[in-house]
């Protein structure tokens, strides 16, 4: 064999082992306990989102480049939220409006769109029971209206 078949016969071999190491990973080691973030690329994913505060209540806007019937948001007080509310948008424009919150309050919550959920900046949650591969949106209401003050009692003097 001359040198130049023994230099082809390696890089193959390198190449092999190579293909064959990462096929063995992403088979066996990945399902047993590693995580992954995955940044979502799909055009059912969340994009724009604004956040319009109130006293006790907040809405909640994004779009999608693809029109979507199946979205809206999961939220609570922690990390583990236990709410829902379904979009009322349609297309690719999504609204949520979230009435009687707490005043002064931090929420946090994530968005659903066609049976994902997605964290901040478009980040695709892998666990939906623990939510914790990504970041949370959050936001806080704003304080209560300062109440006006009565005006005196007036009395008339005879």
């Amino acid at each position: 064999m001359n040198t130049y078949s023994a230099k082809r016969g390696f890089k193959t071999f390198i190449i092999l082992a190579v293909v064959s190491g990462g096929i063995i990973f992403t088979t066996t080691l990945i399902p047993q306990g590693f995580k992954y973030i995955g940044f979502a690329s799909s055009e059912a994913t969340p994009e724009n989102v604004q956040i319009a505060v109130g006293s006790g209540s907040v809405n909640i806007i994004w779009q999608t480049r693809k029109p979507t019937n199946e979205s809206g948001i999961i939220y609570g007080k922690d990390v583990q939220p236990n709410l829902k509310a379904q979009s009322l948008g349609t297309d690719k424009n999504h609204f949520v409006s979230l009435k009687e919150l707490e005043p002064n309050t931090v929420y946090y919550f994530k968005i659903v769109s066609q049976e994902k959920i997605y964290g901040k900046d478009g980040c695709v949650e892998t666990d939906s029971k623990t939510l914790n591969t990504c970041d949370f949106y959050r936001f806080t209401t704003a304080r209560t209206a300062i109440e006006a003050p009565t005006a005196p009692k007036l009395y008339s003097y005879p």
